[in-house]
């Protein structure tokens, strides 16, 4: 009840000035790709009944996405589907474990939902990634001390589908379609990029991912993990690039071979697109074969909206917008 009073408190405020946002801004966030005609696309809330559906779709356009899973679903009913994601070579983050609002939890209770995130997907695939989505973006000052204590990378977006708001109102679905191609339509890959949010768990959302790809395509973008996107300055997992799932490469592919300085931790630099390598992440650099779909299926525990927001692809307007988000969490206090 919190969290959705929250949420539709900053929404509102956040119209008033003509766009809808729910994005903390912090050190070293990361709100875009670093390479130029690049599409991020990353789906949050999973695994769930419709994973099968997603790997089908992504398989036959040939690209890799970023899955931002929740620990509940990977340590319950799901945690199949996670490990048909990581074979096929997409790569896996975090979500938290029960998809909790940070902002309202004490830094203990958001360590516990890191760390039981953590385990339930080493548990099913072997490996830590490190990188992380807030629910909501919210992920406050205090949340980002535990972040950068836990070497988490926060990965937020700057398009978003704003598919959980047709749950509801299914007939008019096309419209989530209709909010990416606001951001792509308009913008230049020449010089612009996105990291595209979206959900694996609603079955009226994933049926437009074939079209979003091909529209977005024909703008001429290309695909990558988020970690691709980003050149390879932010591995996918704590192990590097190179790791194996019984015996096969599967690493969240980039297309962008990972430099030796990938490795080196630092200090986040201030802004809302810098890209820091958190502590102990590893580089390798090769790409995974794919693997046979399973179809099994699964239920998500959790369909929460993980975000409102449509933002261009340039750094000055996601600087702008972040801060108007700011603003907008303050009318809530």
């Amino acid at each position: 009840m919190v969290a959705a009073s929250f949420f539709k408190t900053i929404t509102a405020a956040a119209i008033l000035v003509g766009t809808v946002l729910a994005q903390d801004p912090g050190e070293g966030y990361i709100f875009k790709c670093t390479r130029p005609g690049v599409v991020a696309l990353t789906f949050d809330d999973g695994p769930g009944n419709f994973t099968d559906e997603v790997l089908g779709y992504l398989d036959a356009a040939q690209i890799k996405a970023t899955f931002f899973v929740i620990g509940d679903n990977v340590a319950g009913l799901y945690g199949d589907g996670l490990v048909r994601e990581y074979q096929k070579g997409h790569q896996i983050a975090y979500h938290t474990n029960s998809h909790a609002n940070l902002n309202n939890l004490t830094a203990a209770a958001v360590t516990t939902e890191m760390t039981k995130n953590i385990a339930a997907v080493k548990a099913k695939i072997g490996v830590e990634p490190v990188q992380m989505r807030p629910p909501y973006g919210n992920c406050n000052p205090a949340c980002a001390a535990v972040m950068k204590k836990l070497n988490l990378a926060v990965i937020q977006w700057n398009l978003d589908s704003n598919d959980w708001t047709f749950e509801t109102k299914v007939a008019q679905a096309q419209g989530l379609y209709d909010n990416v191609m606001k951001g792509i339509t308009p913008s230049n890959p020449a010089v612009d990029n996105f990291i595209l949010l979206m959900h694996e768990i609603h079955g009226f959302s994933v049926k437009f991912v074939p079209k979003i790809i091909e529209s977005i395509k024909a703008k001429g973008y290309t695909f990558d993990t988020v970690s691709g996107c980003l050149g390879g300055t932010v591995p996918p997992y704590k192990e590097g690039w190179g790791v194996t799932y019984n015996g096969a490469l599967a690493n969240g592919a980039s297309s962008v071979p990972p430099s030796s300085a990938a490795a080196t931790a630092s200090v986040p630099a201030s802004g809302t697109n810098s890209v820091v390598a958190p502590t102990g992440a590893l580089t390798g650099g090769s790409a995974p074969p794919n693997a046979n779909t399973n179809t099994t299926g699964g239920l998500a525990a959790n369909s929460k909206p993980s975000s409102a927001a449509t933002l261009g692809g340039n750094s000055m307007l996601a600087v702008v917008l972040a801060g108007l988000s700011a603003f907008a969490y303050v009318l809530t206090l």
